[in-house]
């Protein structure tokens, strides 16, 4: 579907989003293709839970025509390498996701069976086995943004904290990838992602020099810089 040489393939800044959002809609000219992006599979999975976020955060930066991105596919305790304007100024960049992992499969799920579901904010109940057969439905609605805004703070914060406790290559970089949408309503909402990050990384080694919170709508971009890290 998407092989590993075309998603690692180094591009720049400027050109990976318009690249990725060009080869996801040809994957989607098909029912087979429509499947494999719904439940992420055959590459699929690395180029939207990745790469994806990082083409977001990357159109982002400056002078983004002179910066290249190569994404790796792999057990690597990276996911890029980012090369600045010089040529000579590089570093890797980890992506996550602020979700949790078998709620994100359920959601996928839900939406292939009522065509909707709620976002990652959400609570989506999961019953039964594989062998006799699941069935998932929609949990709690959240009602509010201040809701909303707590549920994504709490998953941001598991995801860094999931993060801290693993070795990366020196001068890394950590970007975690959330859902935006409502959050973005929020008075004073880019203050309280800095809070939340210093928050998570407060009494914690942190050897991130940068976390970047991405919102995937594209609504909300936060970088935090560590002034304890070493590069």
């Amino acid at each position: 579907m998407i092989s590993e040489s075309e998603i690692e393939q180094s591009r720049s800044a400027l050109d990976l989003l318009p690249w990725i959002e060009m080869r996801m809609d040809e994957v989607g000219q098909t029912k087979e293709g429509k499947d494999a992006l719904r439940y992420l599979k055959g590459g699929c999975k690395q180029l939207a839970e990745e790469v994806y976020p990082l083409a977001i955060w990357a159109s982002g930066l400056e002078r983004p025509e002179h910066v290249t991105i190569e994404p790796k596919v792999g057990s690597q305790n990276f996911d890029a390498v980012v090369t600045m304007h010089d040529g000579n100024h590089s570093f890797h960049v980890e992506v996550t996701q602020a979700h949790k992992g078998d709620q994100e499969h359920y959601r996928r799920l839900l939406a292939e069976l009522q065509e909707w579901a709620p976002g990652p904010s959400h609570d989506v109940i999961k019953r039964g086995t594989k062998a006799r057969g699941i069935e998932v439905e929609q949990g709690r609605i959240l009602t509010s943004v201040e809701a909303v805004k707590r549920k994504c703070f709490e998953l941001i914060t598991d995801a860094i904290q999931r993060k801290l406790k693993k070795e990366y290559p020196v001068g890394s970089r950590l970007l975690v990838a959330f859902e935006d949408i409502v959050v973005a309503r929020a008075d004073r909402i880019n203050e309280q992602l800095l809070e939340v990050v210093e928050a998570a990384t407060e009494g914690r080694v942190c050897s991130f020099t940068h976390i970047h919170l991405v919102g995937m709508n594209r609504r909300l971009a936060v970088d935090w810089q560590n002034g304890r890290a070493s590069s």
